[in-house]
């Protein structure tokens, strides 16, 4: 049986007093990987937007799937484990609406206005 000693009930008390991981930190890096594509490489933009999404509907059915299965445990550890999937889930789909409110403004602004430009020019 494992047991804390006094040094790390000290630093497990610290920790859980706070707050979380910062969520932001994984749009920031996706934003900069947008930032370095630049409006010239919008269809690659897209890929990545569309692959980043489709990472996290994995992630959601994997999730679902998971919290669906039968663990045995009493009320507390149930209520923790329900809580910890619902967590996760509600944050990849939140990551998911927001990829694909990037995706309709790159739509809307970039490919829209390219095609608007084509049709009152000579493209062809």
């Amino acid at each position: 049986m494992f047991q804390i000693t006094p040094k790390g009930e000290t630093l497990l008390e610290n920790w859980g007093s706070r707050p979380g991981i910062n969520l932001f930190s994984i749009r920031q890096e996706f934003l900069i990987k947008l930032i370095v594509l630049g409006p010239g490489r919008v269809s690659e933009a897209q890929a990545q937007i569309e692959h980043q999404r489709q990472r996290f509907l994995v992630q959601v059915k994997q999730l679902r799937k998971e919290s669906a299965l039968e663990i045995p445990g009493d009320g507390w550890t149930m209520f923790v484990r329900e809580a910890g999937f619902e967590s996760a889930i509600r944050h990849a789909e939140v990551q998911i609406e927001w990829l694909e409110r990037c995706a309709d403004y790159i739509r809307r602004e970039f490919i829209a206005e390219d095609a608007n430009e084509c049709e009152s020019s000579s493209c062809a």
